[in-house]
């Protein structure tokens, strides 16, 4: 009896073993929370419906599948923000459990974009509600993916600018899908153009929303990024610090800084009665350039004739550094891109678009407000959109 009571109790302490073993493979089996920080590409099913008309049609957002977003810290632990829903930068803060590979949290209002005339927010406030988020996050071909378990509906889309006004869904089991990019910080330093893809406002008169941004090392032990951003919007004395992670190739921007001449980066700090819901401003870093989906502010400008505050502010941008084998021309209201033997033109209007060559050959042409001009030998041309002309080295 004794021998079999024994046999028995062994049998328990090998099975409790091995459950806990099980336990232990099941929790290293999941990415750690730092692991999970980076950029990803989103993939999913995205609808629109028109409030006004009731009709289904092409969502008005930058992108609906196939872009970027990015994972950073939370406040946090096991926080993390997953920011870039729809082509814009906002998005939610999430508890990420590593025992079993969730993702989790609820609000009763989700940002992805509000600045001064569009706003594009999942609201669950005004009935008392929250709006859920639970993805699991799983390795699948060496790659870590985030898979949503519910769909994301019923965010609102409003443009004061174009008058759009709509519903925006995503179907369950949208994923991000983790992207092998890094870069060092000597990538990123150096001089560059900006150019805005979209004016929210522009009150400052001294302000651009197209100008020359300069990122600069920065040794100082108290900024551990050592990365330093300034001349936003072309004023003086605008120099923020910025967090810069390698893997992912992410810069990431205050959004409340109040600056050495008066003004904010990004909308006033909550101290100071300021209210800004976008989780945090940031920069994708790709090869001699920075691209930012996100909602670039800069506050608390005075207008001492008109007696009224006033503020600059721009959703999206692309900044070209100086010198490099990119460059990027601007005329009014209008972008010049050109890299690896191409031109890319974007215009806010249709125009007739040319490019010549340097002895004034009419090279090729179209007629649009955007238009890509390939096979391209290196040399200078000249783009000429409407009645307005500019000079472009092709490299």
């Amino acid at each position: 009896m004794r021998k079999s009571t024994s046999i028995f109790k062994a049998v328990l302490i090998a099975l409790f073993a091995i459950s806990l073993g099980v336990e232990m493979v099941s929790a290293a089996g999941f990415p750690s929370v730092k692991d999970l920080y980076g950029r990803y590409k989103f993939s999913g099913e995205c609808s629109y419906v028109d409030m006004v008309s009731g009709a289904a049609g092409e969502a008005p957002v930058p992108a609906t599948t196939d872009y970027n977003m990015a994972v950073l810290p939370g406040e946090s632990e096991n926080e993390v923000k997953v920011l870039g829903f729809f082509g814009y930068g906002g998005g939610v803060t999430l508890t990420y459990n590593q025992e079993d590979g969730t993702l989790k949290g609820e609000t009763p209002t989700a940002v992805f974009i509000m600045g001064m005339n569009l706003m594009v927010v999942a609201d669950a406030a005004s009935t008392g509600g929250t709006v859920v988020f639970n993805y699991q996050v799983t390795e699948k071909d060496g790659k870590i993916q985030i898979t949503a378990q519910n769909a994301l509906e019923d965010v609102t889309i409003m443009d004061m600018e174009n008058g759009i006004m709509g519903m925006l869904s995503y179907a369950s089991a949208y994923t991000m899908t983790k992207e092998e990019a890094s870069y060092n910080l000597s990538d990123v330093i150096g001089e560059y153009d900006f150019a805005s893809t979209r004016v929210d406002n522009n009150l400052l008169a001294d302000a651009s929303e197209n100008f020359k941004l300069k990122i600069m090392g920065n040794t100082s032990e108290t900024i551990s990024s050592g990365v330093s951003l300034g001349n936003w919007f072309g004023v003086e004395n605008t120099d923020v610090t910025a967090e810069f992670y390698a893997d992912g190739g992410i810069l990431v921007l205050p959004h409340d800084m109040k600056l050495a001449n008066g003004m904010c980066f990004g909308q006033q700090p909550t101290e100071e009665g300021g209210y800004n819901p976008n989780e945090a401003p940031f920069f994708f870093v790709e090869k001699d350039k920075l691209v930012t989906p996100g909602y670039l502010v800069l506050d608390n400008g005075f207008d001492e004739v008109m007696e009224m505050p006033l503020q600059m502010s721009v959703v999206g941008g692309e900044a070209v550094k100086a010198g490099s084998s990119i460059s990027s021309r601007c005329i009014k209201d209008v972008k010049i891109y050109s890299s690896d033997g191409s031109i890319r033109v974007d215009g806010l209007e249709d125009a007739e678009i040319c490019v010549f060559d340097a002895q004034g050959m009419l090279v090729a042409s179209a007629h649009g407000a955007t238009a890509a001009f390939n096979g391209l030998k290196s040399g200078l041309y000249l783009v000429k959109f409407g009645n307005q002309t500019a000079k472009v080295v092709v490299k």
